[in-house]
């Protein structure tokens, strides 16, 4: 099967294919959006940066009322999850403190 040779397999609880690592799904977007931030401006880079925190945590959300339901869910996917809210949140405060700092003025 083609899905399977491409690192994906038929999900027939939602009928879609579904990616066998989320882990490395997270870690290549990651790297991937890192490496488009020198070309965009700072307020560009906050944006981007708060709209992915909060698609991160609605994820995470989602997840956890899903686990409340009568199906399966799986206690990796949820710390996957939970982890990657966090690097999302720790990256926008970052940015943020770092736009802050160079935004005010030298104190000498």
């Amino acid at each position: 099967c083609a899905a399977l040779r491409f690192g994906k397999r038929f999900d027939p609880d939602r009928g879609a294919l579904r990616d066998k690592n989320l882990a490395g799904d997270i870690a290549r977007t990651t790297i991937t959006v890192a490496g488009t931030f020198s070309a965009m401006s700072e307020s560009a880079r906050l944006e981007d940066l708060r709209a992915e925190a909060a698609y991160a945590r609605q994820k995470l959300d989602l997840y956890r009322a899903k686990s409340y339901g009568a199906r399966p869910t799986s206690a990796q996917r949820l710390r996957d999850l939970t982890r990657a809210a966090e690097q999302a949140q720790e990256r926008l405060a970052h940015a943020e403190r770092t736009a802050r700092a160079a935004a005010e003025p030298d104190g000498d």
